[in-house]
């Protein structure tokens, strides 16, 4: 009996041991399996978020769009019922942070956003300087000058949108293009004295003769030209034409041309 208790006493199960190295021996992998696993996990987390958003901002793309389509759309509507193009209110767009510039000799004042690259020619007369401030991508391009009254001609000008110049009441702004025969149209937006336009509607089966370089006088009767061109390529139907009155750069545009002021 007492041999069989010293037996055991010092027995050691072969298997036992072998557990024991095993686990000794193979533990680095599980835990470098379990780490490998939770950076799994994170960057499947990260790839979920980073889609989310995508998604997110895909959807305010798809909503912006859809309510220029609409936009539009309901111009193409108005104008296959013959109704003239009504141009959103300008006030609708912050002219906050915009620059001003102003002629130094006529006092004609206006502004223009931060993001467009002004162009002045230095005044060499007491005419007007000769101004041209254009849009980022060149797809706007404003003008202010004093024309040349030879340098002009009169043409055909077909105009559906007209707002009043704040303050004062012998202007107007005129939308429309120049009936010239091209393969496209430029639409633009010009001030006129009130005169100019006098007898004349909106979207008239006669167009109104306009000069090509749209002028209106000012208080000591001077000619200045103050006119906003679209430099789109694209515009080769009248449709075309008529709905970039609605678009973001039209809208732009014209509260542009609203910031018109002649300077006390």
């Amino acid at each position: 009996m007492a041999k069989s208790q010293k037996y055991h006493e010092f027995y050691e199960d072969p298997e036992l041991d072998m557990d024991a190295a095993f686990h000794t021996r193979y533990a680095h992998a599980y835990v470098g399996f379990y780490v490998l696993a939770v950076v799994w996990l994170a960057l499947l987390g990260a790839v979920y978020t980073w889609q989310h958003e995508l998604v997110r901002s895909e959807v305010g793309r798809m909503r912006s769009a859809q309510t220029q389509v609409s936009a539009l759309n309901q111009q193409l509507t108005a104008i296959n019922a013959g109704a003239a193009p009504q141009a959103q209110p300008a006030a609708n767009i912050s002219t906050a942070t915009w620059k001003s510039y102003c002629d130094v000799v006529h006092g004609q004042c206006f502004k223009y956003p931060a993001d467009w690259q002004l162009s002045v020619t230095p005044n060499l007369t007491d005419q007007a300087s000769h101004m041209v401030v254009t849009s980022p991508g060149n797809t706007m391009r404003l003008t202010y000058t004093n024309p040349d009254q030879q340098g002009s001609f009169w043409a055909q000008f077909r105009w559906q949108v007209a707002a009043d110049v704040p303050g004062a009441p012998d202007l107007k702004i005129i939308g429309g293009y120049f009936l010239n025969g091209s393969a496209s149209y430029q639409p633009m937006y010009a001030v006129v004295n009130v005169a100019a336009i006098a007898g004349h509607t909106p979207n008239a089966a006669s167009p109104l003769m306009l000069q090509s370089a749209p002028r209106f006088a000012d208080a000591s009767g001077r000619a200045i030209t103050f006119a906003l061109k679209s430099s789109s390529a694209n515009l080769t139907t009248t449709v075309r034409a008529d709905a970039w009155f609605l678009t973001p750069d039209g809208q732009t545009a014209l509260a542009i041309m609203q910031t018109l002021l002649a300077k006390k």
